[in-house]
């Protein structure tokens, strides 16, 4: 009895230890995760700012899908795009004003679904001059050469009624 109580005191502080460094390299790479979500959105709200569709249009890649979910009475209305094209058209309408805008976004979670993948979660200011009008944002980032390119986004705009 006593071999096999050791046998498994055993078993458990190896499966721990294992599992408790599994768990810190899976910290790490939230932590990059956050790190490079930061430095992406910071450069994207700067983008933003200066008010450039054709910019803001290439952080997307060329099949990328744009979903903008709005309250419609009791449910939720989404409008879309897809690719390049119709995403700029929707910046181009966007932008159509000669209004100075600082725009703002806030990484809440970001964690890297493959190595080629990131998932971020957050919240956006389109202009910090209206600090009542935030939506919130899921994007998956794909990394294409050196730059990692928005493949979908879905931007949630609910206030309260």
């Amino acid at each position: 009895m006593t071999k096999r109580l050791e046998r498994t005191a055993s078993l458990l502080l190896a499966l721990f230890v294992v599992s408790g460094s599994a768990d810190v390299s899976a910290r790490g790479d939230e932590t990059d995760a956050v790190a490079l979500a930061t430095k992406i959105l910071d450069q994207g709200a700067a983008e933003f700012s200066r008010k450039n569709a054709g910019v803001m249009a290439m952080s997307f890649t060329e099949d990328a899908v744009f979903r903008f979910v709005t309250r419609d009475g009791d449910g939720l209305k989404t409008e879309s795009g897809t690719g390049r094209t119709e995403i700029e058209g929707y910046y181009k309408k966007l932008f159509d004003n000669d209004q100075t805008i600082i725009a703002k976004n806030t990484v809440m979670q970001a964690r890297f679904l493959a190595k080629d993948l990131l998932l971020v979660s957050g919240s956006f200011q389109p202009d910090t001059n209206q600090p009542k009008l935030v939506v919130q944002f899921v994007q998956i980032r794909k990394k294409v050469g050196e730059h990692w390119l928005i493949r979908d986004m879905q931007v949630f705009y609910l206030p309260e009624e």
